[in-house]
């Protein structure tokens, strides 16, 4: 649902469906500046590293398994 969706529940009078739509917004937009800052906290303790593919594991794994 969007902002227009809110206008125009408020401009017919339907409050309550306008309460909802306004929440299911800002709702919609808290969630994705946490996602936001999940990230950039994630990147600031990892230092951006690329996160590990299965084959590094597997070469990592076949090492291990050598000594």
């Amino acid at each position: 649902m969007e902002i227009n969706d809110f206008i125009k529940s408020l401009a017919k009078g339907e409050n309550a469906e306008a309460k909802d739509i306004l929440d299911d917004v800002l709702g919609a937009k808290a969630f994705e500046a946490i996602q936001n800052k999940k990230i950039e906290l994630a990147q600031s303790m990892f230092g951006g590293q690329p996160e590990m593919q299965e084959d590094d594991l597997t070469d990592e794994q076949e090492e291990i398994e050598d000594l």
